[in-house]
């Protein structure tokens, strides 16, 4: 796989690991990678969609986001609900045990509430197998 970049990469430091192609690696050690932009310090994190079906699904779902006036700096972001599910996944595949992950996707119910596509969000958590802690997150929210 090789990873393509704008053409402002030489503003952005060089990734921290090297991506591996997801059809190479095993499911559990498909890869992350973050790039920083140097001269403001942000950091972002590409991770790398696996090609089953929640992974399509979320790529289809993917919404466009133009960062400056330039129409070349469109970036695509993963809709909330994607970020959701990934990060319950994450969280299951820890052991449960990480308040990290938990506070970021109690922090994304509460912050987008009733905007959820909560149809989605049900009919994914269980195709993911996640469905029982998106009920915990969605009370623990306080979206029931």
């Amino acid at each position: 796989m090789r990873l393509r970049l704008h053409r402002s990469w030489p503003r952005w430091g060089p990734p921290s690991t090297p991506i591996r192609s997801p059809s190479r690696a095993p499911r559990r050690h498909r890869t992350s990678v973050n790039l920083i932009h140097l001269a403001t310090n942000i950091k972002v994190d590409l991770f790398v969609v696996g090609g089953d079906g929640p992974g399509v699904i979320q790529i289809q779902r993917h919404q466009p986001r133009q960062l400056s006036e330039d129409p070349a700096s469109v970036v695509f972001f993963h809709s909330h609900e994607d970020i959701l599910l990934q990060k319950l996944q994450w969280y299951r595949a820890g052991g449960e045990v990480s308040d990290r992950q938990w506070r970021d996707v109690l922090a994304v119910a509460r912050v987008r509430g009733k905007g959820l596509d909560r149809d989605y969000l049900s009919r994914q958590a269980r195709v993911m197998g996640v469905a029982d802690l998106l009920g915990r997150l969605m009370s623990a929210a306080g979206l029931t």
